[in-house]
């Protein structure tokens, strides 16, 4: 069963990864969970991670993937860029593998993002907490790639459902108190989906 967080990212992915043909690599794939939504949109899937939890995925680091340039269609990377030490790497080795008017489908979470319910720790496996809109476009421009278009993700109602999924998963006390007080004029949204075009 997917995880609430999986199935809220994969519903933005779904939306926003255009329909195509040809190789599509999944950058930090883990258990290739978007496989299926892939082959829906037409694409050949490749899955590369450095913990591969699939036969679908193979063994490899984004900061030095053994492909070709100008390989593949699109690349799909979730939730991947904040694990990653030299993210700049991984940023510029996807933009190598795609082939001209290539398409990089990026989520991340949002450096600055708000929690309703409850305080909720840093993950302890991200070696940063996230990013700003600012700095996913810096990125993305440093790379090479000639438009990006930024997507805020996790709105008030799915970061509620997140946090009472987490909060329930932890046996932990939901505090409505906060919730009653919540200001939504100071809401971040949980996450970023960044579309960027090669060329």
């Amino acid at each position: 069963m997917l995880y609430i967080g999986d199935i809220i990212r994969a519903r933005f992915v779904e939306r926003f990864l255009p329909k195509g043909e040809g190789r599509l690599l999944d950058a930090g794939a883990g258990a290739g969970i978007y496989k299926p939504l892939v082959l829906s949109k037409g694409y050949e899937y490749v899955g590369i991670d450095v913990k591969p939890r699939s036969q679908d995925v193979v063994y490899g680091d984004i900061t030095s993937m053994p492909f070709p340039d100008n390989y593949f269609e699109a690349v799909l990377c979730v939730d991947t860029l904040e694990h990653v030490e030299k993210d700049y790497v991984a940023i510029k080795e996807m933009f190598r593998v795609l082939k001209p008017k290539g398409v990089l489908v990026l989520h991340t979470p949002n450096s600055c993002q708000t929690h309703i319910l409850a305080d909720f720790p840093d993950n302890p496996l991200h070696v940063r907490r996230g990013y700003t809109r600012e700095q996913l476009e810096f990125l993305g421009r440093a790379a090479g790639f000639s438009r990006m278009d930024i997507y805020a993700t996790f709105n008030v109602l799915e970061t509620i459902g997140w946090e009472l999924v987490n909060l329930m998963a932890q046996k932990s006390d939901i505090n409505l108190r906060r919730l009653i007080d919540f200001d939504l004029e100071k809401f971040k949204n949980l996450g970023w989906l960044c579309i960027a075009w090669k060329g």
